[in-house]
């Protein structure tokens, strides 16, 4: 199975060294990773130059550069446009994947599967914040294992370009599923990712995903986490939280999927080029 992994990153030069780096020593039986596309759209940090490093060590990296940030919808489909494997892998530039997840999710690839998505694990902090962000992603898991929740690294095949959205990754897994193709939830393809360093950019990206997902919903598609239902059972087999943690947690949410709501209703395409938080 050839893949072509693309990378989407802005101003990522933290975390892209660690990446690529995970990305180009991943552990392949049945996969073999034929390209490393980087999609760098207006970075004006340090995050080219260390790419270009990684280009000239590995012939598999390619950068395409990207002028003016114009969302990552369309990052994502000049990396369509150039990947030439028998499946795609699309990972987020702020994460680090384990040293197999590449594998884990490209091998349930086969049958009438055409999506498989990757566990979100969080570099979770002390802080009340951390705590609150660490239970999220735990909900995720929680719900994913009923219903995928698309986002951070997916694998997927039969998508040759995506409409405009603040939600890409929900947004193909929308396209996969409307084609009759099913959709797997891989927990051992683990991904490390850093949350939300503070609250108003934790509201911040609730806030666009919630508007993005409703967007959806609109269209007939149900993400997995739109309605509270499921993510009220996440929560009863997530292990719980102190009180302190899940009132923060309900407060945020409320508040980010209000936000959401309001820009959904009179603001749409709001977010699809949206403002990086901190980690």
């Amino acid at each position: 199975m050839d893949v072509s992994v693309g990378v989407m990153a802005h101003n990522e030069e933290k975390n892209i060294g660690s990446l690529l780096d995970s990305l180009i020593n991943q552990e392949e039986e049945i996969v073999r990773i034929m390209e490393i596309i980087v999609v760098s759209s207006g970075s004006v940090d340090r995050t080219d130059r260390i790419v270009e490093s990684f280009c000239r060590a590995d012939r598999r990296v390619r950068l395409v550069k990207e002028p003016e940030r114009r969302g990552k919808s369309n990052a994502i489909n000049l990396f369509l446009e150039r990947s030439r494997g028998d499946v795609n892998v699309l990972v987020s530039g702020d994460v680090v994947p384990g040293r197999n997840s590449v594998e884990r999710v490209c091998s349930m690839l086969v049958g009438n599967v055409g999506i498989a998505v990757g566990r979100v694990v969080p570099e979770e902090s002390g802080s009340l914040l951390g705590r609150v962000v660490g239970l999220e992603w735990r909900i995720h898991h929680e719900v994913s294992l009923k219903r995928p929740k698309f986002g951070e690294m997916i694998a997927f095949r039969g998508v040759g370009k995506i409409a405009e959205t603040s939600v890409d990754e929900e947004f193909i897994g929308m396209l996969v599923v409307k084609s009759g193709l099913e959709s797997v939830y891989v927990p051992g393809a683990v991904v490390m990712n850093r949350g939300p360093r503070t609250m108003k950019d934790f509201i911040k990206q609730r806030r666009r995903i919630y508007s993005g997902h409703l967007e959806l919903f609109r269209t007939g598609y149900e993400p997995a986490t739109v309605k509270l239902l499921p993510v009220l059972r996440g929560f009863m087999k997530s292990g719980g939280a102190g009180a302190g943690v899940l009132i923060s947690a309900v407060l945020l949410e409320a508040v980010s999927r209000a936000l959401g709501f309001y820009d959904f209703v009179f603001n749409r395409g709001r977010h699809m080029v949206w403002d990086m938080v901190k980690r």
